[in-house]
């Protein structure tokens, strides 16, 4: 099999400019995640090399009237199995109705592991999810060989607020979830 070297510069095979990437990696299994008010899910991203992103997206399968979500990611520690600091606050979608929702955004992401938060206001707000994904196990690991891999975490009970702070919340990620809303990043041009 021959080889190839992929480039480190933006814009090349493995990231194309002005295309999304998301969360996890799925098994090709789609579902609506549906979610409490007042919850927040931690899903693993890995960012193999330095990325500018322009957008962070998520898709809302069913609104709920005054239905909003506040986008965020933070660190992750690999050797800890901890939630960092907070890298970038996004601010807020609007999740009244369904479709796609984008916050545009202007930020450098250096190779590492973080988590894409999603923290959700209004109860039975639904988010597009993979029913497992593989990239968690590669962050978080599983206890056996060969069993499906749980996608995020999840932490309920936090009250609503203005903007995540720059320390976890307490009991972060929570507990490991099997189905944890996509979230999408798009590499700037």
């Amino acid at each position: 099999m021959p080889q190839r070297n992929i480039s480190s510069q933006i814009g090349n095979t493995f990231y194309q400019i002005g295309r999304y990437f998301s969360s996890g990696v799925g098994d090709g299994s789609l579902v609506s995640a549906s979610m409490l008010a007042g919850q927040i899910f931690y899903c693993p991203i890995i960012i193999p090399q330095t990325i500018t992103v322009d957008r962070i997206a998520v898709n809302v399968g069913t609104g709920q009237t005054a239905g909003e979500a506040r986008l965020a990611m933070r660190y992750f520690s690999n050797s800890s199995k901890s939630v960092g600091r907070l890298l970038f606050d996004a601010a807020t979608v609007d999740c009244s109705t369904s479709g796609a929702k984008e916050i545009t955004i202007n930020q450098i992401i250096q190779p590492g592991y973080y988590m894409g938060l999603l923290w959700n206001k209004i109860a039975s707000t639904t988010y597009t999810a993979y029913t497992n994904s593989p990239l968690s196990g590669s962050i978080v690991g599983q206890t056996s060989v060969g069993v499906s891999f749980l996608s995020g975490f999840t932490l309920t009970g936090i009250t609503y607020g203005s903007a995540f702070p720059d320390s976890p919340e307490s009991g972060a990620p929570g507990t490991p979830n099997n189905n944890c809303p996509i979230l999408s990043l798009r590499i700037a041009g």
